[in-house]
């Protein structure tokens, strides 16, 4: 029986070292995703404020150039008609982001597809 020990502790051990090693590997799998997702979200927030800034400053302009060119005695009406295609823009703008935001990407999908895998193959299933 004693012979039969140190092959199974052996064996114990690869396996723990196999299973080390997976994980090692799928933690380096999130980290990458992580830092691709901090990449991208940087980018979205720095071109979409600088987008932001640029529009404001021209829809403020062709607002006022509206209400300019429009005759003195409407003014108010101009103001409104102006006031209004920017708020109804910017509802259309807020509902489109919203619904933009609703189907992005699962933050580590990667990773939980291939835990998911290794689960599965350590349990015995077969793959689907």
């Amino acid at each position: 029986m004693a012979t039969g020990r140190p092959g199974l502790i052996a064996s114990l051990q690869r396996t723990a070292g196999s299973l080390l090693g997976l994980l090692h590997a799928r933690i380096q799998l999130l980290g990458s995703e992580l830092r691709e997702e901090q990449h991208r979200l940087a980018a979205v927030v720095g071109w979409g404020i600088l987008a932001l800034l640029l529009l404001q400053t021209g829809t403020l302009f062709l607002g006022l150039l509206a209400v300019a060119a429009w005759g003195e005695e409407q003014r108010l009406v101009a103001l409104a008609v102006v006031a209004g295609l920017f708020i109804a823009g910017g509802a259309l703008a807020l509902w489109l982001a919203r619904r933009h935001w609703q189907r992005g990407d699962h933050l580590f999908e990667a990773s939980l597809a291939e835990l998911e895998r290794d689960r599965r193959a350590l349990r015995g299933d077969a793959e689907p």
